[in-house]
């Protein structure tokens, strides 16, 4: 490592001990919410990035001159998680992973060097406010409590689609759809789809995935109908988890209450909702996860 990096990184780790001991979330605030978070957010990343000219754009969303939007919803959901004296820590390195990323990723304007890249996520829906202002989201057809938004991958950080970009791409909304749902198809070729089963004494099967998006694409249902047969159930409860068992499956129960629990505790979660996969059709049953 040169003198210079060197001489950066002390710098760095200078003014994550500044906003640590001056900052209200490392003392364990007991006013800990998105509006007070937004706040902090906002000074850490002027303590850090001065040159960014950061600006508030709304509760969990600022706004620099060079490294655009920054939305700050799955570091309140991370930071929340952690003990008061690493909150500091943690938001200090997301947001310079996040800016570093965003300003060192100079293809993200080129449609063309992008749309290989672009993927649909599911999100939690709950009306217009739910999403951050700018993000490109369709309403998904099987609940209204999900949406589906797109992002691009980059690193450990993730670019969402938002108007001012595809105002950059020239694209329209359905060729982003389009681009987005193609990548997933071929991402869920490499996907293991076969069926497990529980105890020796349980009927039916189980199919775990960690993307949910995958029960957006009628060649993945058509799959895990193959395998769990007609009538099967499925679960989101978090943005990581899809969870697909058969109508006999003997252990169903104790699946539904571990689900329900990883709704309640764990980041990102999507709904508790119980779906049911028909012929090709998707559809909401009366079932919550519980």
């Amino acid at each position: 490592m040169s003198g210079f990096h060197v001489t950066m990184l002390l710098l760095f780790l200078v003014i994550v001990f500044y906003i640590c001991k001056s900052g209200a979330l490392a003392q364990g605030s007991p006013s800990f919410s998105e509006e007070s978070f937004t706040e902090y957010a906002l000074e850490a990343a002027k303590a850090l990035y001065p040159e960014q000219q950061w600006t508030k754009k709304d509760v969990l969303v600022l706004q620099a001159n060079k490294a655009g939007t920054i939305y700050l919803y799955n570091l309140f959901r991370e930071v929340g998680s952690k003990a008061p004296q690493l909150r500091a820590v943690t938001t200090c390195l997301y947001l310079k992973k996040l800016v570093e990323t965003m300003t060192d990723s100079s293809d993200i304007d080129d449609w063309s060097a992008i749309k290989n890249r672009i993927y649909p996520r599911l999100v939690q829906y709950s009306g217009p406010g739910s999403i951050p202002e700018g993000m490109i989201v369709d309403r998904c057809s099987f609940s209204d409590k999900l949406a589906i938004c797109y992002y691009v991958p980059c690193g450990e950080l993730e670019y969402w689609a938002s108007s001012k970009l595809m105002s950059n791409w020239k694209i329209e909304n359905s060729e982003l759809r389009a681009a987005a749902l193609s990548n997933l198809q071929e991402k869920a070729k490499q996907a293991d789809f076969a069926a497990k089963s529980g105890r020796p004494t349980d009927k039916g099967g189980w199919i775990v995935s960690d993307d949910p998006s995958y029960i957006l694409l009628p060649t993945t249902r058509n799959r895990l109908r193959a395998a769990l047969g007609d009538g099967f159930y499925a679960a989101m409860s978090n943005r990581n988890c899809l969870m697909c068992w058969s109508a006999n499956f003997g252990a169903a129960d104790l699946f539904k209450k571990q689900l329900h629990q990883d709704f309640q505790r764990e980041p990102n979660p999507l709904t508790n909702d119980i779906f049911v996969v028909k012929g090709n059709e998707l559809t909401e049953t009366s079932l919550v996860l519980r």
